[in-house]
């Protein structure tokens, strides 16, 4: 499997995830091997502005008739208080969550020390 001529990565990290996972990242870098970095700047700023188009589309959220909001504001204690109890009911969950975090936290490392 592993040979002194292939790279590690290969090795430690199969191709699904490469494809999936740093999709962007090769996207932009073929193109701009192929086509120089003007036009990664260019596809940017075209999506950024599409972005900003799209965010001038959103509306406010309607108000009650008094003034106030429709929906009641949560306190900020009784907030986390409700997030710390579902957690403690669900540690299946806090499980997910952290081995996401890692997850991607690797990802990110890799991703920006490979490529």
């Amino acid at each position: 499997m592993f040979t002194s001529t292939s790279h590690p990565v290969e090795f430690i990290y199969p191709i699904r995830f490469r494809r999936g996972s740093f999709g962007k990242q090769l996207c932009g870098s073929l193109l701009a091997g192929k086509f120089g970095l003007e036009l990664n700047y260019w596809l940017s700023l075209l999506s950024s502005g599409i972005a900003l188009m799209l965010e001038f589309l959103l509306i406010e959220p309607q108000k009650c008739a008094d003034g106030t909001d429709a929906e009641k504001a949560i306190p900020f204690k009784t907030y986390v208080a409700a997030s710390l109890r579902f957690f403690r009911k669900n540690p299946n969950v806090s499980l997910v969550m952290l081995s996401g975090m890692v997850t991607g936290a690797s990802m990110n490392y890799v991703g920006e020390s490979v490529l």
